[in-house]
């Protein structure tokens, strides 16, 4: 695992999370630790389930089983106000800037 030293963080665990929505799942019990100092991406298909997974991490949602722990605890029924976290939506299309880039040099 690469180690950020300037990184002022913290681990963060699922253990068993699951997401149902009506009778259908969005996530399978799921076992992910994110470790303190580490460098993380989370990739997937269309509809794989990052942006759920990140959501209860965040504790916009909560799982419909399981629990997240910041730093060993159990934030799992802690209102995201209080879990002092924030998280980024990135699209691509978003990043004009790289696809003038990656369009007018020649050598790409």
């Amino acid at each position: 695992m690469h180690r950020v030293p300037f990184l002022d963080a913290m681990s963060i665990e699922l253990v068993q999370v699951v997401k149902k929505v009506g009778a259908q799942t969005h996530i399978h019990a799921t076992d992910l630790t994110l470790e303190e100092g580490g460098f993380n991406i989370l990739l997937g298909t269309t509809g794989a389930g990052k942006t759920t997974m990140m959501r209860l991490m965040a504790g916009l949602e909560p799982p419909t089983a399981g629990r997240v722990l910041f730093a060993g605890r159990d934030v799992t029924g802690v209102p995201v106000q209080r879990r002092n976290v924030a998280m980024v939506y990135q699209q691509f299309a978003n990043l004009y800037w790289f696809r003038q880039d990656w369009f007018s040099r020649p050598d790409l």
